[in-house]
């Protein structure tokens, strides 16, 4: 068998054999090198001799030489006894790719966490579509692959019970606003469908002309007249303000309450400011608009005083047939279902009812 190596021994190393005995790995064929382990533990390069097989013992000369530093292909063997440590390293990168994928899914779950709430706290419900696509994330997977995403079920759990519990309180606040609002619109629907509520003096009007208005009970609501008066900053109110409500808030009566006005109309103003008082924020308007004030009217002495002092006596006669006294005031009605009185200054020449009556805008 020694020679059927390419390299024969030329010395023999002192107290040690010329030969040693090594078995032929499996899968390897005449010809093909392998590394055989010498009893002192150093591997030489052997060759399995022709007619050898897989499992036989050869006799590989002590002084051969070293095995080469390049791999020898030892080889697999074909049974597959001895792939267990490749299955076993498979399993191992598998299982360290997982835990990489399931640490990245849970810091993926606690940033949408996270961003749920700042959309939450400044976009209201918004927020909540996060939260449940956390949970739908998790849950979307299959349910084999869910136990190895332990940390994610957590952050997963936690967003839908937030986001659920969120949900209730925006539907519990928009019942509540939704209710108020409501009983405000109905509160308020029956003055703006009551047109004495609403009522504004004429255009028209001579400057310094007194009129004599009745606000009903239900007229008297403070928080339906913002968006109904205009100016008052300096106590004058623009046409086109409600004089009810321009009365609330000028505290002529209470609210709640009703009761007369006393109405003077004034020259128009460039521009009428708006301010708050009694539940009322009036508005600011601009233009060359007739304005007016109002004054607490009480007629238990028959006398009405002007902003200029002037006392008048008005005529009780809803139709009076002629009117020919300075400062006499000529005096209107409408039916008893909204009573007021217009009452217009007149200069030397009497004035038609016509001419000095309110009419409803």
């Amino acid at each position: 068998m020694a020679d059927s190596y390419a390299q024969k021994p030329t010395s023999m190393a002192v107290g040690h054999p010329a030969h040693f005995p090594a078995t032929i790995p499996k899968g390897l064929l005449p010809g093909e090198r392998f590394a055989a382990s010498r009893p002192d533990g150093e591997q030489v390069e052997a060759f399995v001799p022709e007619g050898a097989a897989p499992g036989d013992v050869v006799e590989v000369p002590w002084s051969a030489a070293p095995a080469s530093p390049t791999p020898v292909v030892v080889g697999v063997p074909i049974d597959g006894s001895g792939g267990d440590m490749l299955d076993i390293r498979e399993r191992d990168l598998e299982r360290g790719s997982l835990a990489t994928r399931a640490e990245m899914a849970s810091e993926r779950g606690w940033t949408m966490y996270f961003v749920g709430w700042c959309f939450c706290c400044f976009c209201g419900p918004i927020g909540l579509i996060f939260w449940f696509c956390t949970w739908l994330m998790h849950y979307s997977r299959p349910k084999e692959q869910r136990a190895d995403f332990s940390r994610e079920r957590a952050v997963a759990r936690l967003s839908c019970c937030t986001g659920l519990s969120a949900m209730v309180v925006h539907i519990v606040v928009v019942a509540v606003v939704f209710s108020i609002y409501r009983r405000g619109v109905k509160s308020c629907h029956e003055l703006y469908t009551t047109p004495a509520c609403m009522e504004t003096p004429a255009s028209g009007l001579w400057p310094g002309a007194l009129i004599v208005f009745d606000c009903p009970r239900i007229c008297a609501q403070a928080s339906c007249y913002s968006a109904a008066v205009f100016g008052g900053s300096d106590g004058e109110y623009a046409q086109g303000s409600a004089i009810c409500g321009a009365a609330l808030q000028a505290g002529v009566f209470a609210d709640g309450v009703g009761g007369q006005v006393l109405v003077e109309v004034m020259d128009g103003q460039s521009v009428y400011f708006g301010t708050e008082g009694y539940g009322i924020r009036s508005q600011t308007v601009e233009g060359p608009l007739q304005g007016f004030i109002v004054f607490p009217f009480d007629d238990a002495d028959g006398n009405i005083s002007a902003s200029n002092g002037t006392s008048i006596e008005p005529i009780r006669d809803p139709f009076p047939a002629e009117a020919s006294d300075e400062n006499i005031a000529v005096a209107t009605t409408r039916p008893a279902t909204a009573a007021r009185t217009a009452l217009a200054p007149t200069a030397t020449t009497p004035a038609s009812p016509a001419s000095t009556s309110f009419s409803a805008h």
